[in-house]
């Protein structure tokens, strides 16, 4: 009988202590998110006792440093609760090999924290799309007797990231009321067409008149005609309108020019003549 009551009570033990060591928690809180490229965004690295006294933690995550650049690593409230002061004796964080590394004790107290809490808080750059994984690792907590706690349970972040559509830029439109305006293309002018300039003439010379020698000048313009008044007599008007109606004769009017014409020339030939036998 003692046996079995022995038996019993050791599985009972068991299985509480079991219960125990899976109790605590540790996660990456929020669990998954989704950023754009060129985000800054937050995650908390949260605690759960489950009841256990915790009084020293420390943990390290590790990431893709391709996608993710690790900004901040801030010490938070979990530990310092009650009003007790806090150690940090690790903060590392290191972009070439993507590892995160904290350790954080509490001091001048004796009893430990049993509230959940964020332990710490990370900051992160998103650099290119992708699902960047944030993994916890190397988990150790101790309890006000700085001995070790169980291995809680470890939930870790997962991260989105994607990429950043350009939005095209529309082009100006002129408008012109309410009335969209479409630009044209601006017209060539048309090349000036030359025109020739009509050739001005040569004015007429005036014709000059040579003179015979020893005759200063001859007027060729037609003398007037005379008048010829006489009395009209009964047996003279027959006469005189017979001469006026030669008059009128074409060619009459003439007839004096051309015989002055013919006067001066042969006058003109006779002194010529007249100096030849001198």
């Amino acid at each position: 009988m003692g046996k079995v009551l022995a038996t019993t009570t050791a599985v009972i033990a068991s299985v509480i202590f079991v219960q125990t060591a899976y109790a605590v928690q540790i996660s990456i809180v929020p669990s998954f998110q989704t950023v754009s490229r060129g985000d800054n965004f937050t995650v908390s690295i949260s605690l759960d006792p489950e009841g256990s006294e915790v009084f020293g933690a420390q943990y390290e995550v590790r990431f893709n440093t391709t996608l993710l650049y690790a900004r901040d690593q801030a010490r938070g409230p979990f530990l310092s609760q009650g009003g007790a002061t806090t150690t940090l004796f690790v903060n590392e964080m290191n972009n070439t090999i993507g590892v995160i590394k904290y350790g954080e004790s509490r001091t001048g107290v004796e009893s430990g924290v049993t509230v959940p809490g964020d332990l710490a808080t990370l900051s992160f750059s998103a650099i290119e799309p992708g699902v960047c994984y944030l993994n916890l690792s190397n988990v150790k907590l101790s309890d006000p007797l700085t001995l070790p706690l169980p291995v809680p349970r470890l939930n870790n972040g997962r991260c989105e990231i994607r990429a950043v559509e350009a939005t095209p830029t529309p082009a100006p439109t002129q408008r012109s009321g309410g009335v969209v305006t479409p630009t044209l293309p601006p017209t060539s002018s048309p090349a000036p067409v030359r025109t020739s300039s009509p050739t001005p003439k040569p004015a007429a010379t005036p014709l000059t008149t040579v003179s015979p020698p020893g005759i200063s000048s001859i007027d060729l313009s037609p003398s007037p005609t005379p008048v010829v008044t006489t009395s009209a007599t009964p047996g003279s008007m027959p006469v005189l309108e017979e001469e006026e109606k030669m008059r009128r004769l074409p060619g009459f009017e003439a007839t004096p020019f051309i015989i002055t014409v013919v006067a001066l020339y042969l006058l003109v030939k006779l002194r010529n003549g007249g100096d030849r036998n001198e």
